[in-house]
Parts: structure tokens; C-alpha cells; sequence
């Protein structure tokens, strides 16, 4: 898991009334929220200001768990695309 597949799934296509379906891969297709998921999911216990959020809030996440660039920080970039 990457935290640039959240990024990628910002569709420069994304249609004013799209059909949320897996073929569209639109943010809201079940495809890309569960792939959003994942991502977020594997990040939750990476980093310690995540401690104590609950599932279903915002946490911090990186751009991969194996990440030692700038000792492997979450990064803003990345979160605020997951939002």
C-alpha cells in the first residue's frame, strides 16, 4: 500500500455526475473507497499521534510503511488527499 493511490485516485476525468461504479473508478466507486481504506488502514498504528483515533477519523499517513526519507514521517501532502 502507497499513500500516492490515493492521489491516483483523484481522476482528472471526474465527471460532475458520475456513475459511482467500479468501471468509472470515480473517488466515490466502491473500488476506490475500498482501496482508500486499505491505504488508510495500513497506516493506523505506523505512527504515534495516530494513538487513540478511532476508526473512522483522520490519521497521519506516509507515503509507504517502509518509508526512511526524513526518518519516515507522515506526510501533510499525502493526508490531505485522504481526507
Amino acid at each position: 500500500m502507497e499513500g500516492r493511490q490515493l492521489h491516483s485516485g483523484v481522476n482528472p476525468c471526474i465527471r460532475p455526475r458520475p456513475a459511482c461504479d467500479d468501471s468509472t473508478f470515480q473517488p466515490c466507486s466502491p473500488n476506490a473507497l475500498s482501496n482508500h481504506k486499505a491505504v488508510v488502514d495500513s497506516f493506523r498504528d505506523l505512527y504515534s499521534i495516530n494513538n487513540g483515533i478511532g476508526t473512522g477519523a483522520a490519521i497521519a499517513i506516509g507515503r509507504y510503511r517502509e518509508d526512511i526519507y526524513y526518518n519516515g514521517n507522515p506526510w501533510l501532502v499525502i493526508f490531505f488527499f485522504a481526507l
